[in-house]
């Protein structure tokens, strides 16, 4: 199964530090995009990837079990000064960016550590919701390679 990934450039080398997500890219079963002008299209055969669906982390994982999960719960408690339940709720969307009270740069931040609290769980990417629907977030330091350039209709 292919997802879709829009670029305004090409993609040659992802870093850590690669955009507004670090190195995570964002991933739809349709093509749209996000930019004004020319843009670059990308797919991502997904067949033998897991992923993590975000609502329902809590269910898999025990937060005082797993130190994982409970040091992205801290990392959400510190970084948007709020409590243990806020910031749980925040990281499995049953809690957005404006029924927090928080300003608009909040969800890319919340969306980037959805996406790397799954790798560090063992998943290829997170599954969750933003602005355009259900979306997969994948990091992609180190997996340009995965990428294939597809020709724009």
């Amino acid at each position: 199964m292919k997802v879709y990934h829009t670029s305004p450039v090409e993609i040659k080398t992802i870093d850590k530090y690669y955009g507004l997500f670090d190195d995570c890219l964002f991933f739809s079963w349709n093509p749209y995009s996000m930019s004004v002008g020319e843009v670059v299209l990308y797919s991502l055969d997904i067949s033998d990837m897991d992923f993590l669906d975000v609502s329902q982390i809590f269910y898999k994982y025990d937060q005082n079990e797993n130190e994982t999960v409970m040091s992205c719960i801290r990392r959400f408690m510190n970084y948007f000064n709020v409590d243990q339940e806020t910031a749980e709720g925040l990281i499995e969307g049953s809690i957005n960016e404006i029924d927090a009270n928080l300003d608009d740069e909040a969800m890319f931040f919340i969306q980037k550590e959805q996406g790397h609290i799954a790798r560090d769980l063992g998943y290829f990417g997170a599954e969750s919701e933003d602005e355009q629907g259900s979306v997969l977030i994948v990091p992609m330091f180190g997996k340009e390679h995965l990428l294939t350039r597809e020709l724009n209709e």
